[in-house]
């Protein structure tokens, strides 16, 4: 059955979440490097940071549709501005995500020593930029058992916290 943990599925549809799952455990900072003292909870934390990046996104996602509504409403025409304004933000959210997952993928590859395939350096990227989801699937399954221990959804790490 491919959906055999609800973790799996949780990852598919809400990766974010399951990316900064991944980094809190592997203690990396909110752009998947190697930190220091990373706080485990709070604003400042891996997870804190991703989720703020995310409402973040959302309320400049927000705030922009409803100024297209509020022209759209008034009759005023739509410039291509107004346009290039919700491109931008949706773009610079999916950079990041990318460049995170990438990163978060090349620190598990190197903290495990794993190699690399026929694609050398840009294989991290390329499988960040193409198979996002599936991507931090791997990475969760590769750092936690999920056959062993349950998945746990609203915790920092995804694991339980006696681990």
């Amino acid at each position: 059955m491919l959906f055999r943990s609800s973790i799996l599925m949780f990852f598919v549809l809400f990766y974010t979440v399951g990316l900064s799952q991944i980094m809190t455990r592997l203690e990396l900072d909110f752009m998947g490097s190697p930190g220091k003292n990373i706080p485990k909870s709070g604003i400042f934390s891996t997870r804190g940071l991703v989720f703020t990046v995310i409402l973040f996104w959302l309320f400049l996602n927000a705030f922009v549709l409803i100024g297209l509504q509020v022209k759209v409403a008034n009759h005023v025409r739509l410039t291509s501005a107004d346009k290039f304004s919700f491109l931008l933000i949706n773009v610079a959210m999916l950079c990041y995500t990318w460049y995170a997952v990438s990163t978060t993928r090349k620190s598990i590859r190197e903290k495990y020593l794993i190699e690399t395939g026929q694609c050398t350096d840009i294989e991290d990227g390329l499988n960040a930029a193409f198979c996002m989801p599936c991507t931090i699937c791997q990475m969760g399954r590769h750092t936690a058992s999920y056959d062993e221990y349950p998945g746990v959804l609203c915790n920092p790490t995804g694991i339980p916290d006696e681990l």
